[in-house]
């Protein structure tokens, strides 16, 4: 599984678009979370995170609240999340998983749309 590693990470006017590739499920959920809050560390003027879902084929339920809970930093205040390029089938599971803060996440047909619907 690869993680955002320097070249899936793109970072502008304080949105900052990152690529997984693998699905998000019990075993990789911590991981998923980790990575992504050492990615945000790095980029601390981080407002708004895309997560590029091109490549992420299933998110188990159980696991799907660590998608909307990676915008909560302690340190400060949340930053908004939003999705792009999910599959039908992860842009379904996000609406039935029956917690309003998933099914509520924007998602969008590509990285750029998610981008400029941020406003700066």
């Amino acid at each position: 599984m690869e993680i955002a590693s320097g070249q899936d990470v793109d970072h502008v006017d304080h949105v900052l678009a990152v690529v997984f590739t693998a699905d998000i499920y019990f075993a990789n959920a911590g991981v998923f979370r980790r990575e992504l809050h050492l990615i945000m560390a790095a980029h601390h003027d981080t407002r708004h995170i895309v997560i590029d879902a091109a490549a992420i084929a299933n998110i188990d339920y159980n696991r799907s609240r660590d998608v909307e809970s990676i915008g909560h930093r302690p340190d400060k205040d949340s930053v908004s999340v939003s999705i792009a390029r999910a599959t039908a089938d992860v842009r379904g599971q996000l609406k039935k998983s029956g917690d309003k803060s998933l099914s509520s996440i924007p998602v969008y047909d590509s990285v750029d749309a998610a981008v400029s619907a941020f406003p700066q």
